[in-house]
């Protein structure tokens, strides 16, 4: 059995999840959303099953006003390894229902994606594709919209990494530009550097970050971006099964105006 408990201020917003698998081969998974104007429970079922190299999951989510159901097709063949995902959604309130199809491919040096909506008004078709050679990778991502006969996001992506080292950068829409640098400088400081630029608005924004662990059971973590935000973290365990982190986001512009951000989340595992 696992149970989740988050809470998160100023909205004072209070989540459980409790995961308990049965023995019969189904895991049910409550979850509880409290709020201050209003509380939300909703049950999820999850079964898998297992044909030679293929594996088939059905997910069924029900709640108050709508019910979700997914069905995972999974082949684990060596040669072409593949994966299919169906799932519809029907909202009770909005009498809407909605319904999506996703397939996916990869080997060592290749990953294609591709999922359509079944939209009868016209469907979306969005696709990527990621290569990969020596610790380089080069991705693309698109978007149609058959409804407008137009394409509708341009994504380019390229990175290389090398285990303590990862660079990554991208190119969206031809309007939005970024890079980020990651490094591992010793077995327990990590650190971390984002910048972003758009080109219409010439909206640059930078950010920087580090992790350190102070033993093996507690961590620290720390971020500030060219706005003055800056975001402090503590993890620790407990004990076994048992993790609590406390964060917190501060406003340094307007540190005298208040707005700040806390936040508390224990992790218990069985």
């Amino acid at each position: 059995m696992d149970l989740r408990i988050n809470v998160s201020k100023p909205k004072m917003v209070l989540l459980y999840d409790l995961v308990h698998p049965l023995n019969i081969g189904i895991s049910p998974v409550i979850r509880r959303l409290n709020h201050l104007l209003f509380i939300l429970i909703w049950l999820s079922l999850e079964q898998p099953r297992h044909f030679h190299s293929h594996k088939v999951c059905f997910n069924v989510m029900s709640a108050p006003y709508f019910h979700h159901l997914t069905v995972d097709f999974t082949s684990h063949r060596a040669t072409y390894p593949s994966a299919l995902n169906s799932d519809h959604i029907s909202d009770i309130q909005l009498m809407s229902k909605t319904g999506r199809i996703k397939s996916a491919f990869q080997n060592e040096s290749v990953a294609l994606n591709c999922d359509v909506d079944l939209n009868l008004s016209g469907p979306i078709v969005q696709a990527s594709a990621v290569l990969g050679y020596n610790g380089w990778l080069a991705g693309y991502q698109s978007k149609f919209d058959s409804q407008r006969s137009k394409i509708t996001q341009n994504n380019v992506a390229l990175g290389y990494s090398t285990g303590d080292f990862i660079l990554h950068t991208n190119v969206n829409d031809g309007q939005e530009f970024g890079g980020s640098i990651y490094q591992r400088v010793s077995p327990k400081l990590e650190t971390g550097i984002q910048l972003a630029w758009t080109a219409g608005s010439n909206d640059t924004r930078f950010g920087i970050g580090a992790k350190y662990d102070l033993d093996k059971d507690a961590a620290v973590r720390a971020k500030v971006n060219n706005v003055s935000q800056i975001g402090l973290g503590y993890q620790q365990k407990l004990r076994e099964g048992i993790t609590l982190t406390l964060s917190a986001l501060i406003d340094g512009k307007n540190f005298n105006q208040g707005g700040h951000k806390i936040g508390v989340a224990l992790e218990l595992e069985a």
